[in-house]
């Protein structure tokens, strides 16, 4: 059985902000608080220094480059995420952080809830190695 969601703070680095807003509706739907959108990984550096999140869900591209700053960020400090990407391939990041889940935009609901559950769950896979 799926987890509930509700009250999970879900951090979104997402820079095209209408793709953001779809995300963001169903994030709601399924009882979560979402941190952001944030358009870069400077950007949601920062605000992890303002509120811990429990998950978080990463566009490759972003504003200013990839997210690879912020997925080396959550992995130091054990928080699951998950990529986010109009592109089959993730070559542009380091090997190392392309053993998490993936999400292909645009994002379905129910693909969004299998991942945040799987992302969220005892026996989910870890945050990729830094």
């Amino acid at each position: 059985m799926a987890p509930d969601l509700a009250g999970t703070r879900i951090l979104v680095v997402e820079d095209d902000y209408l793709v953001a807003l779809g995300m963001i509706a169903d994030l709601r739907d399924l009882g979560c608080i979402v941190d952001g959108p944030y358009p870069s990984s400077q950007e949601a550096i920062e605000a992890l220094t303002r509120c811990p999140v429990d998950c978080a869900l990463l566009d490759v591209n972003v504003r200013h480059g990839t997210s690879e700053g912020i997925a080396r960020e959550l992995c130091r400090r054990g928080v699951p995420y998950a990529f986010v990407s109009g592109y089959q391939h993730l070559d542009l990041l380091a090997k190392e952080l392309t053993g998490v889940p993936q999400l292909s935009k645009p994002v379905v609901a129910g693909s969004l809830r299998r991942v945040l559950a799987l992302m969220l769950s005892r026996d989910g896979p870890p945050v990729a190695a830094s």
